[in-house]
């Protein structure tokens, strides 16, 4: 089994002293966000193959990275870094501050440890297509070297999103748009030349209708690269998303983060709709205690426990 974490939150910026309680502990337990059942996650090593890290910064856990290794759980990162204003990411690190993070994690873990994504683009009067442009050009540059593979994906328009976007709107007069997908092909065609010049691969996030000849279908969640990063051959997991109801190339894994907890404050977040929400329940976090994140409902469901059933790679 293979854990994610988390795409629901920035584990490692937040809550990284839960998740290394919850590893010694050897189990976490979650609330599924759609049907509220309550599932306890086996974090031993005999069922944990490896921990895929979302990440828009992982200062306060280098220290936390090298205790996950010392335990011998193999992982990498996914590290988002797209340099945008702070109007659209309000409390995200500048991008040359996060390109020495990134160093030094390539440098102390190896070059399969991290993943770069500029992810999600979003088209705006702010960013408009040249904008993107340069802004990938200077920070592919100077990641030149430090990974192989940039992963991508154009914003999704959730009515929180939306909701979002249209209150900066109306406040300050910035307007959103979401180009045709022939424009999009054609633009997520340049970035991959122009990653490739760089000796990075580029892959498209789940959006499987916009991939085209040099543009790989992402795989985030990846047994392979976990099997590179712990140089021996990891268990398969069945190969689906672990999002619901999203196309990409991901193989299973079992997300241990909860929604309306980031306080990141990024516009096009899908995982916060009220940021005064996320840090109410960032206050109410106890990092010693089972969940991320308690449950609130009354009732809930009888907890479960989830063992990953597994094949092999080779």
């Amino acid at each position: 089994m293979i854990i994610s974490a988390s795409y629901r939150t920035d584990i490692p910026a937040f809550y990284g002293k839960w998740f290394l309680n919850r590893l010694r502990e050897g189990y976490c337990k979650t609330v599924n966000p759609y049907n509220r059942r309550v599932s306890l996650i086996d974090l031993s090593k005999g069922s944990v193959d490896g921990i895929v890290f979302w990440t828009r910064n992982p200062l306060s856990f280098l220290e936390g990275f090298h205790v996950v290794r010392r335990m011998g759980y193999p992982f990498y990162l996914q590290f988002t870094i797209t340099g945008y204003p702070g109007l659209l990411d309000k409390h995200v690190p500048d991008w040359e501050d996060s390109v020495i993070l990134f160093e030094k994690i390539y440098r102390k873990y190896g070059p399969h440890s991290v993943v770069w994504r500029y992810d999600p683009i979003l088209f705006s009067s702010l960013l408009d297509k040249d904008l993107h442009i340069r802004n990938f050009s200077r920070i592919s540059r100077s990641l030149e070297g430090l990974t192989s593979e940039v992963v991508v994906s154009f914003t999704r328009f959730y009515r929180k999103t939306i909701q979002k976007m249209n209150r900066l709107s109306a406040e300050g007069g910035i307007r959103f748009y979401d180009p045709p997908d022939d424009i999009k092909k054609s633009f997520v065609s340049r970035l991959a030349d122009m990653a490739r010049s760089r000796g990075m691969s580029l892959s498209l996030c789940g959006q499987r209708s916009l991939l085209s000849e040099g543009v790989a279908d992402a795989r985030c969640i990846d047994p392979f690269r976990l099997s590179k990063v712990a140089e021996k051959t990891l268990p398969l997991p069945p190969e689906r998303s672990h999002r619901p109801g999203s196309s990409c190339g991901c193989y299973a894994a079992r997300d241990v983060g909860e929604y309306e907890t980031c306080l990141h404050g990024c516009l096009y977040c899908y995982a916060v709709k009220n940021e005064v929400t996320a840090l109410n329940n960032f206050h109410s976090h106890d990092p010693d205690g089972e969940f991320l994140l308690p449950p609130h409902d009354s009732q809930r469901l009888e907890d479960r426990l989830y063992k990953g059933n597994q094949g092999f790679l080779f």
